[in-house]
């Protein structure tokens, strides 16, 4: 009944107008879109054309230069976010150098008397580790031409000397 054969239009190789021209959805795909790209591309002085379809475009050669420059945008950002994470890295691995430099390491098992409590030969050690005061005769014999007087009086006693021992006296 309907065996008629439906008529196909010839295919004809026409130059496209249009073949040029790469629509903005397409280019919202390969970079962050703003939210009106009207304006964007008017102020870049790229002009916004309609394509055979109907959508907005701009030409091929305008759409290279968008993307090259937001490439290179891109890497930009990223240079900084590198750098900047590596900074952040550096500081963190210098905070956390003085922070274990200033830890105290505590005394190896080895070193541990057979018969005394560990918290016992921590205390020694600790004592131990504090700067000693050196004898008038050692600092004398130094060489180095300065002598620290080291008061007998307790510190922050004001009532020094007692009464008693202001007077001195010495027998050569």
């Amino acid at each position: 009944m309907f065996r008629t054969a439906a008529a196909v239009a010839p295919v004809e190789d026409v130059a496209d107008p249009w073949s040029d021209l790469l629509p903005l959805s397409l280019l919202g795909l390969e970079m962050d879109a703003p939210d009106d790209w009207r304006p964007h591309l008017e102020a870049r002085g790229v002009a916004v054309l309609r394509d055979d379809v109907g959508r907005d475009a701009v030409s091929r050669s305008d759409a290279r230069v968008l993307l090259a420059e937001y490439r290179d945008m891109v890497a930009r950002e990223r240079e900084a976010v590198a750098r900047h994470r590596e900074r952040v890295d550096r500081e963190a691995e210098e905070r956390d150098r003085a922070w274990r430099s200033e830890l105290w390491g505590g005394l190896s098992a080895e070193h541990l008397p057979i018969d005394v409590a560990p918290a016992a030969a921590m205390l020694q050690a600790a004592a131990d580790a504090r700067p000693k005061r050196v004898s008038v005769l050692q600092e004398a014999l130094s060489n180095s031409g300065e002598v620290t007087f080291h008061s007998l009086a307790p510190a922050g006693d004001e009532s020094w000397p007692p009464p008693l021992l202001s007077v001195c006296r010495v027998h050569w």
